[in-house]
């Protein structure tokens, strides 16, 4: 199997476990990379990643289980707007 005919892309925020979730995701055969945060959506959209895993840090208590939560639809969120490739899916299903 090429290792390259799947490729994750790992955006990192600070995580001291990035490096552990590309290790693990290498472990399953599938080719990924980690990248800045600040990487433009030209050079995301170039490198074409079949998925996409954000890397969060943050204290306890500093809202990450949340911010997943709110991300995948699992809570509602309390104000603003969630965007993806200029699309609103703040209230999109989570399988969308």
């Amino acid at each position: 199997m090429n290792i390259h005919s799947q490729k994750i892309l790992i955006l990192d925020f600070g995580s001291q476990y990035t490096q552990l979730i590309a290790r693990r995701v290498r472990e399953l055969g599938v080719y990924c990379e980690i990248w800045d945060y600040q990487s433009s959506q030209q050079e995301i959209e170039a490198f074409a990643p079949q998925g996409v895993i954000f890397s969060v840090i943050g204290p306890n208590g500093a809202g990450k289980t949340t911010l997943i939560n709110v991300l995948t639809g699992i809570l509602p969120s309390s104000g603003g707007t969630v965007r993806f490739a200029d699309r609103t899916i703040t209230d999109a299903a989570a399988h969308v």
